[in-house]
């Protein structure tokens, strides 16, 4: 298939000119109605890509990356490019390269606010499994560092014990020592369990 010349993702003042680059397998032409983020920010969701902000870089869905950042994306301004495959657009070259329907009139009113509505939850969405992950990160290092310091505590406490052992007349020289240390060593693989299942989320 004939490649054609695709529009570049940045600005470009009127009248000016540059070099045109070739893609494959997909076509860019300009936007007939200007930017409409909305309606991009929605097409970018229904093929699972969502964006913090407004810009951003995501894996390309146009072709095997070995990365996962390839594609930059500028919901803002409506276009997209990847440093990967090359191909680059605007809203419309993306509508086209996904499949998906081009209508050339405007959206109604009511159609826009629902576009808007759903934009806004999804991006409500991406926020709240941002921050869910992060919290769950936190934690796991949090129980982690908990894990250690049982693990510690309870190694020193049982060489401990274990010289008692080996030495029974220090434990009787020095029973109240022998009492901390196996309250210790109990105390601390007490912890290192409930670590464990934490981190498992057998309890809370």
């Amino acid at each position: 298939m004939e490649s054609i010349n695709a529009e570049s993702p940045e600005w470009e003042a009127p009248g000016s000119q540059k070099p045109s680059t070739k893609t494959t397998d997909a076509s860019f032409p300009h936007e007939a109605s200007g930017v409409n983020s909305t309606r991009f920010i929605d097409m970018l969701a229904r093929q699972g890509i969502y964006l913090r902000g407004s810009r951003g870089r995501v894996k390309c869905p146009f072709h095997d990356g070995k990365t996962d950042t390839s594609l930059s994306i500028d919901s803002d301004k409506g276009v997209f490019y990847c440093f990967g495959c090359g191909v680059k657009g605007g809203v419309r070259a993306f509508a086209e390269l996904v499949g998906e329907p081009w209508a050339t009139s405007r959206l109604s009113t009511r159609a826009s606010a629902r576009f808007a509505v759903q934009a806004r939850r999804r991006e409500a969405e991406a926020k709240a499994r941002a921050i869910l992950t992060r919290r769950k990160d936190e934690r796991d290092d949090t129980l982690w560092t908990q894990w250690c310091d049982a693990n510690t505590t309870a190694m020193d406490a049982a060489e401990l014990l274990g010289l008692f052992f080996r030495h029974p007349d220090l434990a009787e020289e020095f029973p109240h020592l022998l009492e901390v240390t196996e309250s210790e060593y109990t105390e601390a693989v007490w912890q290192k369990m409930l670590a464990e299942q934490r981190y498992a989320g057998e309890v809370l």
